[in-house]
Parts: structure tokens; sequence; C-alpha cells
């Protein structure tokens, strides 16, 4: 609850074992943004749909299991 959105995509990162990171240049901007989000049991893909959705940010692959984090 009410946890920082870098914080959400380390556990992320961890539990689907991929690799989420911030985009450089809106690290700063998006790292504090704090949310209240809970998933239960879903797919990597449907979390990222949610998270993007809920946070209007946008949620990218750059590479096999590594996804980027930015401001749309």
């Amino acid at each position: 609850k009410d946890t920082p959105l870098e914080q959400i995509a380390t556990t992320l990162s961890n539990y689907y074992g991929v690799k989420i990171t911030l985009n450089k240049e809106d690290a700063a901007q998006i790292a504090m943004n704090r949310i209240t989000i809970e998933f239960n049991n879903q797919p990597l893909s449907a979390v990222l749909d949610e998270l993007s959705l809920t946070t209007s940010y946008e949620i990218k692959p750059t590479s096999k299991d590594n996804y980027e984090i930015s401001i749309k």
C-alpha cells in the first residue's frame, strides 16, 4: 500500500524473473510516485497492463525479459 513505483518495479522483477527498469530521463519523476495496487497470481502481461493503466506510464519491452517504465 502506498508503495513507491521504483520498489514495485523491483518486487515485480524479482517475482517474475525479469528486469523492469525506469527510463533514465524520467526516473526521478517516476521513482517516488506512490501507488496502492494488488496483484494475485496474474500473468506478467496482465500485471504490466494494469500497472500502466493505474499510473498512466508506458511500460514496454526493451528486449527479452527486460521492460522499461517511462512517461507517456
